[in-house]
Order: structure tokens, then C-alpha cells, then sequence
């Protein structure tokens, strides 16, 4: 990926669009239909966000990433690291652009919650600013041993978009029809008379009803769905959207436990519908005889009246229900797809140095034209690579105290035959300074010592000029000590040439200053 030209971090608000938030509606139209006792109305506290998707192709880290979650309806951006706790919060109307600090070795979660499927299509894209210096004690070896200081290779982003695929009926569509006529029975050739018509009719009356009733409520329900889904767009710009989808869900299930679910859908209605086939099947037999003349009574009769107005309304209800029968499923698919789509995940890679721009983009779907939008727009998120602490190399020199030389003068004095004022070493030193105040920190070092021993340092650090650096504390070298009963200016009566020859060792602190060049 190019690299764009350096340029300055905005400071203005983002660029979204956020007008007045809608009021919710009353009870939807197909749940005032179904006569449920369960509402749409209201709305219940934010869930936490499910698990976010996995990451794309490519993104090998196995830190665990951070999230940047974006709430449409509530209007704020939270940073939360990989534990899921809030680092950081912003609220889109301050007019504040997001900056958040999230470490270079881990990917980023964009998290879309209380998302509005019905009327957006979500996306988000990043764009790398600029490169930015990234110390971290991860990479702080590799640093050290490369041609420059930074990574040269900036952060080519991969983003995991989930697709919104259309709906598909399920298999097994139900032919209504067919499962009541299959179960038609001919009566005999006995002639039905009018107390056997009535005795009948009291046997089937109430399951008649109750099919009837089924077909109405199915009917009415198919009818109002799709009205029912404009007005769920619309309360889904004021209000989350899944708790108001599963309120209606819920007052499916009121009515016929499961119906909620099209994929259970065919399986219930043909256990209704073959419920009622016998009481169904009673009555065509019964209106065929009234209708063919095969009734002792007259069709006037209020009981034959009745069978016919049954029969007229169980047509009706049959007729209607069988053809609106694949819409209903249909709209059933988008209500529980939709409500799996409230929470939208972005999987986007580890930056390892690179100031990036996230853009959370908002775009009309073409879909109910009608409905006001009030969340349209995009987003702005900047995200800043952060290390844990901060830590660098360098090379140079220290100076120190200078290790003795113990001899015999020519009067048998034990003295220091090392003159020189300091001894100059060669060191290499570790930094390790807060990640964003580098120029002050604690330097680790290990020098080319003598006495087949490292000299081993720790201080202060202070960067000078870029890269010099200046350093100063302690530093433990490895120091001869005199045999037993050996004092330096003692006199010693008769000398032994050899008793410095083997002598004990420790180390021994002292004090040291220096400079190095930090990579």
C-alpha cells in the first residue's frame, strides 16, 4: 500500500451525519393484528457485543485484538482493549475526532452495535496516514539490527466484511390444499337428516372455528408483515433495533409457539392444518350433501346456514392463506436476519507503526424510500500505534573508576601501579522509558569488562540530540582484591613477587558516565 504524504490530525467533529432522534412507535401493525398481548413498544438496556468475527486471510498475530465499538443509535465510540474494558469514550456530538492509542502488535475490532440492516449498508475502510516511530521492547532486537530505525514496511490492511445475502424460502414448501383434500372422505348414500346435521355440527363446530380463526390471524399477519418491517426501520433510527425484533418474534410465538422461525414455519402449519383436516373434512362432506339435495331438511335451516357459511369461510381462509403463504416466509427470513445483522464486526489488521484513519461508512440501501434516515454518513476514527513502554539500544563508550593494578615498590610497599584517572569501556545499552515521554527513562547495560567478566550497568537515561544520547548511574565491574593481611600502602618485610599473580575477585560498584548513539 502507498503510503500518503504526512498531514496533520484533524481536530473538527466527525463527518456524520446525526440529526434528531426519532420517537417510538406504538405497537406494530401485525402484532395489533394478531391480537398478542406482547409489544414492540419500549426498549431494553444495550447488550454487550457478541464475540467479533475472526480475522481475514493474512492477519497471522495471535494477540488478542482491541475493539473500537461504534454505537448507532446511542451515538458514542468506545475503545475497549483486549480484556474488553473501556479505555477510552467519546461521544459523536461533542464534535471531537476519535484518536485512539492502540498497541502496534495488535489487531483492531470495528465493532458496529445497534446497527439499522434494514436501511444501511455498513462498510469500513482504512487509509495509513503516516508512519510513526514505534519502540516497543518487542521489536527492539530487531531494531537494533536493521539498516534503519523504522520498519520499512508499512501495514497493508486487510478488513473482514460480512456480506448481507438475500433471503432463501426453505425446502418443503406446503401445498394447504392438498393436505385438506387428501384427507376427504364420500359420505354413503343414507340421507342426511336435520338432527344428524345438528349433532354433527356440534362435534366439529369448535375446531371449524378455531382453523378459521388460525387462516384469518396467518392471513392478516402475511398482509402486515412487510408494513410491519417499514415501521421497524424507522423505530430502528431512535431505538436498538433487536429488542424491538424480538418483542414482534415473541408475539409470534404467542400465537403459535415456533412460528417465529421459518424454517420451523411449513412444519407448524402443517401440523395445524392437519389438526383440523378431519373437522374440515367433516364439514365439505356435510355442505356436499345440502348442496346435492341429499338433506332431509330444508338449506334455510339455520344449522345448514351455518354449515355453509363455515365452508364459505374455511375457502376463503384456505385460498388467501396458501398464496400469501411464501411472502409470509419470506419476510420471516429478513426479520431473523436482520436481527443477527444489528451487530456488524470489522476485522482489521495490526498497524506495527503506522497512523491510520477508519472510516465508518453509513449508505442508504435503497430500501423503503420512504422511511426518514437520521444515522446516513461516515464516521472518523484515528488510531495511533502505542507500545507498553518504550525501549531502545544504543552503543557507546562509559567511563568509570579504573580497576588497580597491585605491585611491590622497591621499600616493599604494597602500591597501585594504574595511574590513569578513568577507564573507558565500550557499552551497550538498553532504554526503557515511558512510551510517551521517551527522552527520560532507565538504561540496562552490559560493557567489555576485564578479568574475563562483563561490566554491568544501570542508571539514568536522557536523550540529548537525536540520536546522542547521555547516561549516568551505576556500574558493577569486576574488581581484584587483595590477599589476606594485604593493605594497600602497607609495607611488607619480604616481598613475594608472585603474590599478586593469583589473586581473589569481586565485583564492586562505582560510579560511571556516558555517551552512546540509540537506534
Amino acid at each position: 500500500m502507498t503510503v500518503q504524504p504526512i498531514r496533520p490530525l484533524p481536530q473538527r467533529g466527525v463527518t456524520c451525519s446525526t440529526g434528531s432522534r426519532l420517537p417510538l412507535y406504538g405497537v406494530a401493525l401485525a402484532a395489533a393484528a394478531l391480537a398478542s398481548p406482547a409489544s414492540v413498544s419500549g426498549q431494553t438496556p444495550d447488550a454487550a457485543p457478541p464475540a467479533v468475527s475472526t480475522q481475514p486471510a493474512g492477519t497471522m498475530s495471535r494477540k488478542a485484538p482491541y475493539r473500537v465499538v461504534v454505537d448507532q443509535v446511542a451515538g458514542t465510540i468506545q475503545l475497549q482493549n483486549q480484556r474488553g474494558s473501556v479505555v477510552e469514550r467519546w461521544d459523536r456530538l461533542s464534535g471531537v475526532t476519535p484518536l485512539a492509542n492502540v498497541p502496534s502488535d495488535r489487531p483492531v475490532n470495528v465493532v458496529i452495535v445497534n446497527a439499522n440492516p434494514l436501511l444501511y449498508d455498513y462498510g469500513v475502510r482504512a487509509e495509513v496516514i503516516r508512519q510513526e516511530a514505534v519502540t516497543s521492547c518487542r521489536s527492539v532486537g530487531s531494531r537494533f539490527l536493521s539498516e534503519g530505525f523504522l520498519l520499512s514496511s508499512a501495514a497493508v490492511l486487510g478488513i473482514s466484511v460480512p456480506s448481507f445475502a438475500p433471503p432463501q424460502i426453505p425446502a418443503g414448501f406446503l401445498d394447504i390444499n392438498a393436505a385438506l383434500s387428501s384427507n376427504l372422505a364420500t359420505r354413503g348414500a343414507g340421507r342426511l337428516t336435520q338432527s344428524m346435521l345438528e349433532q354433527e355440527m356440534g362435534r366439529i363446530r369448535a375446531e371449524v372455528n378455531s382453523f378459521t380463526g388460525f387462516a384469518t390471524r396467518f392471513n392478516t399477519l402475511a398482509q402486515t408483515t412487510r408494513d410491519s418491517i417499514a415501521l421497524f426501520a424507522s423505530m430502528g433510527e431512535g431505538a436498538p433495533l433487536a429488542p424491538i425484533l424480538e418483542r414482534y418474534q415473541q408475539s409470534l410465538d404467542a400465537l403459535v409457539v415456533g412460528l417465529s422461525d421459518p424454517a420451523k414455519t411449513p412444519l407448524l402449519v402443517a401440523q395445524r392444518v392437519a389438526e383440523a383436516a378431519p373437522a374440515v373434512t367433516a364439514l365439505r362432506d356435510l355442505v356436499t350433501a345440502i348442496e346435492s339435495g341429499n338433506y332431509a331438511g330444508q338449506p334455510t335451516d339455520l344449522a345448514a346456514r351455518e354449515a355453509v357459511l363455515l365452508q364459505s369461510r374455511v375457502d376463503a381462509g384456505v385460498s388467501i392463506m396458501q398464496a400469501s403463504y411464501s411472502a409470509l416466509q419470506r419476510d420471516l427470513l429478513v426479520i431473523q436476519r436482520v436481527k443477527a445483522e444489528t451487530t456488524r464486526s470489522f476485522t482489521i489488521r495490526e498497524s506495527g507503526g503506522t497512523v491510520r484513519r477508519l472510516v465508518v461508512s453509513a449508505t442508504r440501501n435503497g430500501k423503503f424510500t420512504d422511511v426518514l434516515r437520521v444515522h446516513e454518513g461516515d464516521v472518523e476514527i484515528f488510531t495511533r500505534p502505542r507500545a507498553g513502554l518504550a525501549c531502545d539500544m544504543s552503543l557507546g563508550l562509559s567511563w568509570l573508576e579504573p580497576l588497580p593494578t597491585y605491585g611491590f615498590d622497591g621499600n616493599g610497599k604494597v602500591i597501585d601501579q594504574n595511574t590513569s584517572d578513568r577507564r573507558v569501556a565500550p557499552v551497550l545499552m538498553l532504554h526503557i522509558a515511558p512510551p510517551n515521554f521517551s527522552a527520560l527513562g532507565l538504561g540496562l547495560g552490559l560493557g567489555l569488562g576485564k578479568h574475563s567478566a562483563p561490566d554491568l550497568y544501570l542508571g539514568g537515561t536522557a536523550m540529548m540530540f537525536t540520536p546522542l544520547t547521555l547516561n549516568v548511574g551505576w556500574a558493577w565491574q569486576r574488581t581484584p582484591q587483595l590477599p589476606d593481611g594485604f593493605t594497600l600502602g602497607g609495607v611488607v618485610a619480604t616481598p613475594d613477587p608472585l603474590a599478586f599473580d593469583r589473586l581473589r575477585y569481586r565485583f564492586q560498584r562505582t560510579f560511571f558516565f556516558g555517551v552512546g548513539i540509540r537506534r
